[in-house]
């Protein structure tokens, strides 16, 4: 699988803000005022910005008659300072809701060029800093006057509104600049601070595709004040030829970044602490990332294991390891599962899923009764979307050497999509249960699944003491 993570998102819109941030000038009224901005903030020596975006969408697809989505909410919210020709300073938070799981991470970034070279030192939350190079191109600067022409040659657009608004008590000018087609593409190929392309726009169809930015400038200083961009129908585009190469289709119900300009020539010094330099080990941003919220890659696993950092653990065998959030020293062994592979992938949490979309989760629970503590029973009984509820007694067989208990579980999800949820687990020991939570859907028909599943997520797990791996 290659790797499609949502950290792509933030990386697009921070290098949008790289070429769009000094973008150059338009026609007569708005061009001539974007002139001026340009020339204005070109002899800025530093800036103090907020970046927040919000991103809300979904991913699903078929296999065998079974539908299934996934949907996923992002918010970013980040203070940038940067100063000309020297270092930029990123740190804010970032939230991601998916799953059923809400995962929060603090990012912190530092990059500055040297000899042609970007150095980027990143970390997340309590991991270490990770270093990333990227070469930065010639002409890479010119991208804001290959704008500028773009909309004097009418590829873009840029029109002044008749009114003008209050930002943060100041009166604004706003400015919508729209891009599409082959200008759209040209834009996004371009290099931005990075060095590299924003995106890969080969074989994407941009056409029928405008991106627009509002612009807000301020009436007197003639600065931006706030940039708005709505990138949920570029977004669609991008992501759904994402979702092709996977199978998957993508729905975007928001996709929005915004840049409020706090001040400019306010941040007097800026640099990188030596310890971040000295302790940096090679990384990137999108790999602490992947890792803070458990989004498993196909090098991630080992690379995970050797480093420490959050994710996944595997053992010499590549066989899994779970540990009990409690008592750490509590461990379980997993091994491959037929048909199934990692899809998100914690030391505590491990969840495999299938084509089929059916999904596996393991997890350690200190519980005396699995079913009102683990099984989503009791709240389907007071949820009206959930009919013909059907609850299994509670059964017992033997699997390799592991005495397993389970039950199944059947209903009907929102009228028309029938399910099955099985939960299993054996008795790791101190009141604590190794737990297998199995869930699938239909449509219209019942799933394909039976209780030789049981079988089949614990015929290779083994209960291991930390001392022993």
């Amino acid at each position: 699988m290659k790797r499609k993570s949502i950290a792509l998102l933030m990386i697009l819109c921070l290098a949008l803000m790289g070429i769009l941030g000094g973008c150059g000038g338009e026609k007569v009224d708005a061009q001539s005022l974007l002139n001026e901005v340009t020339s204005n903030m070109e002899s800025k020596k530093s800036m103090d910005a907020t970046m927040t975006m919000n991103f809300d969408g979904s991913i699903g697809g078929s296999s065998n008659g079974v539908d299934a989505s996934v949907d996923m909410t992002m918010d970013i919210n980040m203070d940038v300072q940067s100063v000309k020709d020297g270092v930029t300073y990123i740190v804010g938070d970032l939230s991601v809701s998916m799953l059923g799981m809400d995962v929060a991470t603090t990012i912190e970034s530092y990059s500055e060029t040297v000899d042609g070279t970007e150095f980027t030192y990143s970390k997340t939350d309590d991991s270490g800093w990770e270093v990333s190079e990227s070469t930065v191109e010639d002409g890479s600067e010119d991208a804001t006057m290959d704008l500028s022409q773009m909309i004097s040659e009418g590829a873009a657009t840029a029109t002044l509104a008749e009114d003008t608004q209050e930002v943060n008590g100041k009166e604004a000018y706003v400015v919508t600049v729209g891009v599409g087609g082959d200008a759209l593409a040209d834009i996004l190929s371009m290099s931005g601070d990075t060095g590299s392309s924003l995106m890969d726009t080969e074989g994407l169809d941009l056409s029928n595709i405008t991106l627009e930015t509002l612009m807000y400038i301020d009436a007197k200083e003639r600065v931006l004040l706030k940039m708005d961009m709505d990138l949920a129908e570029l977004g669609t585009t991008m992501f759904g030829s994402m979702g092709e190469e996977m199978g998957a289709t993508v729905n975007l119900n928001e996709f929005k970044l915004s840049f409020a300009f706090n001040g400019f020539d306010t941040v007097s010094d800026l640099s990188i602490p030596e310890d971040v330099k000295s302790s940096a080990t090679s990384g990137s941003l999108a790999d602490e990332l992947d890792s803070s919220m458990g989004i498993v890659t196909e090098s991630d696993t080992e690379t995970e294991a050797a480093s420490g950092l959050e994710g996944p653990v595997t053992d010499a065998n590549g066989n899994y390891i779970l540990s009990d959030y409690v008592d750490d020293s509590l461990q379980a062994s997993i091994g491959s599962i037929d048909g199934y592979e990692l899809f998100y992938g914690s030391d505590t949490m491990l969840s495999f899923q299938n084509a089929d979309y059916t999904d596996l989760t393991y997890s350690f629970r200190e519980t005396d009764d699995v079913k009102q503590d683990v099984s989503n029973l009791s709240y389907m009984q007071g949820d009206s979307d959930y009919t013909d509820i059907v609850e299994g007694d509670i059964q017992t067989k033997t699997v390799g050497d592991h005495e397993v208990s389970w039950f199944r579980l059947d209903y009907v999800f929102m009228g028309d999509s029938p399910c099955v949820d099985y939960y299993a687990w054996i008795d790791a020991g101190n009141g604590t249960k190794l737990i297998c939570e199995v869930s699938t859907m239909g449509y219209q028909e019942a799933p394909n699944i039976d209780d030789s599943i049981v079988d089949t997520i614990f015929a290779n797990v083994s209960l291991v003491q930390g001392s022993e791996l």
